[in-house]
C-alpha cells in the first residue's frame, strides 16, 4: 500500500513567485544551500504525497510540479512538522504496523529547511528519479463488479456517506486472496469500506435502498442501522487513496461465504470536487484446490453500546473490559487461543481517542492507540508481528470523548451520535512472521 498524501488545507499562499530571486537555483539563479525541490523534495512528495496531490485526486490542489509545490511550501512545512500530516492515526504504544504512512524526523526537516530557504528549485536535470509507487501484485479478477450506478454525491453536504448494495456471484464458500478497490472518481471518493452479508439479508438491503431516494442510501455511523435484520457475516476490508490492491497477510484468506452480498460505504468529500463516481471492486480468489490450506480471518468485535457522554463535558473514557469467556466464546478450538494480525478502532465526531488493549499476567499491552481521532481518517492496520491472544487473555476498547454541546450523546447510527466500536483480525494458528 502506498502512503497517504499530505492532505493540507487550502490556505494563505507565500508571495514568492516562480521567478522571485528567492527561488534559489533554477527559481532565479541564486545557488540553493539547502534542500531543493528538484534534488530533495519532489522524491518525498512523489512518495508520500502524489496518490492524492495529483490532478485527478481526492486532494483540492495537486502538487505534482514545482509550479504547483512552491506556492503550498509554508503550508506543507507547517503540516508535517506538527504531524498532522501526512494522516496516519494510530500512535503511543501501538505495535509496529505494516505499511505506516509516516515521515521520518529527517524527512520532516527537509520540508521545513526546503521552505524556510525559499522553497528553492534547484537544478532538474541533477536529478535523481523520482521514486515509483509501491504496488501491491493483484492476480485474476474472479469477481469483478460495481456499485450499479453512476451516483452523483449531494453537493449541499462537505461529507456525503452512501451504501451500495453489490452483487458478488460467489455461489459456494471459498477463499479470497486480495481485493482492489478502484474509485470512478478520484476527486471525490475519500474511502470505501466493504461489508458482507449473508445472501438472506438480500431483502432486508433492498429494503434500506428503496427507501432513499437515488441509488443506495445514506449511511453515516454504519452500513446498515442499529437493530436490523440484515446478517453481516464478514468484510472485505477497506480503501483509502493511496491503496493500489490490498492482499491478505501471508497464510491467511477472507472467507466469503456462498451467496454472500457485499454493501460498500463511500465517503464522499466534496472538498476537492465534484461530479459522478461508479466505484469498482474486484476480488481475487484463492483456488478451491489451496483454499483449504489458508487460516480464514476472523473478525471479532468489540462494542461499547451504551455510551453516555454528557453535555458540556471534556475527556469522558467509556469502556469495556472483555474476559477470554467472551471473546473465545463460539470463535476457536476448546483452548481458546488465537493470534491478532489485524487491528481497527471506530468513533464518530465527539471522539478524541480510542485504544485496544491486551491484559494478562504481565499487565497490559497495547493493540492499539490512536491518540488524536479524526473519523475522516480511518482504517484497519495490520501488524508486522501476529500478537497470541491466549484463552486466559482480557480485551478492553477504551473511548474518549470531548461533548461541547448541550445534549446528552449516547450510541446511535446519526451523525450527532456517537460509537465505541473496535475489531480485532483473527487467524487460530500462528501466522508466518513477519507478516
Amino acid at each position: 500500500m502506498r502512503p497517504l498524501a499530505l492532505l493540507v488545507a487550502l490556505c494563505a499562499f507565500c508571495s514568492c513567485g516562480p521567478s522571485s530571486p528567492m527561488g534559489g537555483a533554477g527559481g532565479g539563479g541564486v545557488a540553493a544551500t539547502g534542500p531543493t525541490w528538484a534534488h530533495d523534495v519532489a522524491p518525498l512528495v512523489s512518495e508520500h504525497c502524489s496518490s492524492c496531490h495529483a490532478e485527478r485526486g481526492i486532494a483540492p490542489f495537486a502538487l505534482e510540479t514545482y509550479a504547483q509545490a512552491r506556492p503550498m511550501a509554508a503550508a506543507i512545512a507547517r503540516d508535517v512538522e506538527s504531524k498532522k500530516m501526512p494522516p496516519w492515526m494510530p500512535g503511543g504504544q501501538t505495535p509496529a504496523l505494516l505499511h505506516e504512512r509516516t515521515l521520518t524526523a529527517a524527512q520532516i526537516a527537509t520540508f521545513v529547511a526546503w521552505s524556510e530557504n525559499g522553497a528553492p528549485e534547484g537544478d532538474p536535470s541533477r536529478a535523481a528519479p523520482l521514486p515509483p509507487p509501491e504496488v501491491v501484485a493483484f492476480g485474476s479478477a474472479d469477481v469483478a463488479t460495481d456499485i450499479g450506478a453512476d451516483y452523483v454525491p449531494d453537493t449541499a453536504l462537505a461529507d456525503d456517506y452512501r451504501c451500495f448494495l453489490v452483487e458478488l456471484g460467489v455461489t459456494e464458500d471459498r477463499m479470497a486472496a486480495a481485493f482492489q478497490v478502484t474509485p470512478g472518481n478520484r476527486k471525490v471518493v475519500h474511502h470505501v469500506v466493504t461489508t458482507l452479508y449473508a445472501g438472506s439479508s438480500k431483502a432486508a438491503l433492498q429494503a434500506l435502498d428503496a427507501q432513499s431516494p437515488g441509488p443506495g442510501w445514506q449511511c453515516f455511523g454504519g452500513a446498515v442501522p442499529t437493530g436490523s435484520t440484515a446478517d453481516a457475516v464478514g468484510s472485505i476490508g477497506a480503501w483509502v487513496p493511496g491503496v493500489s490492491a490490498v492482499r491478505y497477510p501471508a497464510g491467511t484468506g477472507n472467507r466469503i461465504p456462498a451467496n454472500a452480498i457485499a454493501v460498500m460505504q463511500i465517503h464522499y468529500n466534496l472538498a476537492g470536487g465534484h461530479g459522478p463516481d461508479r466505484t469498482r471492486l474486484t476480488i481475487e480468489l484463492v483456488p478451491k484446490t489451496s483454499g483449504a490450506a489458508l487460516q480464514p480471518i476472523v473478525g471479532l468485535p468489540l462494542i461499547r453500546r451504551n455510551l453516555e457522554i454528557p453535555p458540556s463535558s471534556m475527556n469522558v473514557v467509556q469502556q469495556n473490559k472483555f474476559p477470554a469467556t467472551v471473546w473465545s466464546s463460539n470463535r476457536f478450538p476448546v483452548d481458546g487461543d488465537a493470534w491478532i494480525i489485524g487491528v481497527a478502532g471506530h468513533m464518530h465526531l465527539l471522539g478524541t481517542r480510542i485504544e485496544l488493549v491486551r491484559s494478562d499476567a504481565t499487565g497490559d499491552h497495547t493493540l492499539l492507540d490512536i491518540p488524536a481521532w479524526d473519523f475522516h481518517w480511518q482504517g484497519t492496520y495490520y501488524l508486522q508481528q501476529a500478537v497470541q491472544l491466549k484463552a486466559t487473555d482480557a480485551i478492553t476498547i477504551r473511548c474518549t470523548y470531548n461533548n461541547p454541546g448541550t445534549a446528552m450523546v449516547t450510541w446511535g447510527e446519526g451523525t450527532n451520535d456517537e460509537m465505541c466500536f473496535g475489531t480485532l483480525q483473527l487467524v487460530d494458528k500462528q501466522p508466518p512472521s513477519p507478516l
